[in-house]
């Protein structure tokens, strides 16, 4: 019994030992599931907090002269229960440069079917500050009847909007469910190169939703005129604005089926402009249903809304407040609430033949700058011997071939030149005949470019 006793004794130790080890190693283990667990835990909630704050953060690997595409909203369900998608997305950082930017904007239609009807559809940007959030509208597309597409706009003029955490939402003012509706899918393509102007700051002016022909309430309620302050790093600037007509059975057939003149007047200065389009036949999605071919107030259906642009350049000065006002032709609804007797078939609004005639405005001021690294060339402008003849003199140490452009703020070039073996020669531009503010363009045969504005009284 004894040496059995003892052997029993060095064996539980044995056993007790490893039984403790066993324990510790599994606490061990088990630490470690644990603090893995944590880490984990953490990571993926640090990397929910950095997503939630910068979507896309971790794709997006922008770089300097190199294009990239970025997709925002895909196949979005967009119908009467659901009518605004809003999110927030990460895009190229104001030190980046680009030539162009393009959206690309995409319908598809659900199993049951797009919305039978055309639409409106407005792309939004929202900006926060300290006194609130301001909304720009950076495209308006309207939907075609009963099918989807594909449009692209160039939003090139809202850089400074389509930068670092961007709250972009589209708005379709539809009415349709029952599994109908649209699907969304929204990209931007950047475009890398140098902009021959830096299109660096929105400023919103009149917008909204505005009852047209009801004198008791008269359109100066919310198109009054304003009094501004022109930002004194800008070079060129224009008036942007975006209009369309809706409501039928009314007078004139107001507003969709109306012709009517909009008015901007800016220091004094009026632009004029019929808002009217009567090119659906040719421009709008052919099949499609419904009187798609109809001309209407500034759209049609299954077409991108095209802006009304208006060249403020020359108009304002640094140093001076001006005044800007929005003017629409004066008319009466005669067929609206409260008629008596009522001259038309009914002068009470059903919303399916007699909706109220009212306009969808939005306006902005856009404002450019020449890069700073297209100024560098030895170029000066001095007045010439004849008015609107200004005279253009290079200064280059060695000869070199220049091409030489001037263009109205939209791009279309006035006025084209070439010189050969250039030193210092005097080139005269002949600009009488189109006063006005303009960009001029040289660029020589070795890639070199300068940009100036050129004034032209």
């Amino acid at each position: 019994m004894g040496p059995a006793g003892a052997g029993g004794g060095v064996g539980g130790s044995l056993i007790e030992s490893c039984y403790v080890r066993n324990v510790r190693a599994l606490h061990a283990i088990l630490i470690q599931q644990i603090l893995g667990t944590i880490i984990m835990r953490f990571t993926l909630l640090a990397l929910f907090f950095v997503l939630a704050i910068h979507p896309l953060a971790i794709s997006a690997g922008f770089e300097q002269g190199k294009d990239t595409t970025i997709t925002t909203f895909l196949y979005e369900p967009i119908d009467i229960a659901h009518r605004r998608a809003v999110r927030t997305f990460y895009f190229p950082d104001s030190t980046l440069q680009y030539q162009k930017i393009v959206m690309q904007y995409t319908i598809n239609c659900p199993s049951s079917g797009c919305d039978p009807w055309d639409r409106v559809s407005t792309i939004t940007v929202t900006q926060k500050d300290s006194i609130g959030e301001e909304l720009y509208e950076i495209a308006r597309i309207t939907t075609p009847y009963g099918q989807g597409g594909t449009w692209a706009v160039d939003v090139s003029d809202y850089r400074s909007l389509l930068r670092d955490s961007v709250t972009l939402a589209n708005y379709i003012q539809t009415s349709i469910g029952g599994g109908q509706g649209f699907l969304v899918t929204i990209s931007f393509q950047f475009i890398a190169g140098t902009p021959d102007l830096e299109p660096y700051r929105v400023e919103n002016l009149w917008a909204g939703l505005l009852e047209y022909g009801n004198p008791d309430k008269p359109l100066e309620r919310l198109l009054k005129p304003l009094t501004l302050k022109p930002d004194r790093n800008a070079d060129f600037a224009k008036v942007r604005i975006v209009a369309t007509g809706h409501g039928e059975g009314n007078t004139g057939g107001a507003a969709t089926w109306s012709k009517r003149r909009h008015d901007v007047v800016i220091g004094g200065t009026t632009f004029s402009h019929l808002l009217w389009r009567d090119d659906c036949s040719q421009t709008a999605l052919s099949s499609q249903q419904g009187p798609w071919e109809r001309p209407r107030a500034g759209y049609c259906p299954g077409t991108v809304v095209r802006p009304w642009d208006n060249d403020i350049s020359g108009l304002i000065s640094a140093n001076n407040t001006f005044t800007a006002d929005y003017n629409i032709e004066p008319y009466e609804n005669r067929c609206r609430p409260g008629i008596t007797p009522c001259p038309c078939p009914s002068c009470n609004y059903d919303d399916v033949t007699h909706d109220m005639p009212f306009y969808w405005i939005e306006s902005q001021i856009i404002y450019y700058r020449i890069p700073s690294n297209l100024q560098k060339l030895p170029i000066e402008i001095a007045a010439g011997n004849s008015a609107g003849v200004p005279l253009l003199r290079p200064s280059f140490t060695t000869p070199v071939d220049i091409t030489i452009s001037i263009t109205n703020l939209s791009g279309e070039i006035l006025l084209l030149q070439k010189g050969q073996q250039v030193t210092n020669q005097l080139f005269p531009l002949d600009m009488s005949s189109t006063p006005g503010s303009y960009l001029l363009k040289v660029e020589t045969s070795s890639g070199e470019i300068a940009r100036r504005r050129l004034d032209i009284q």
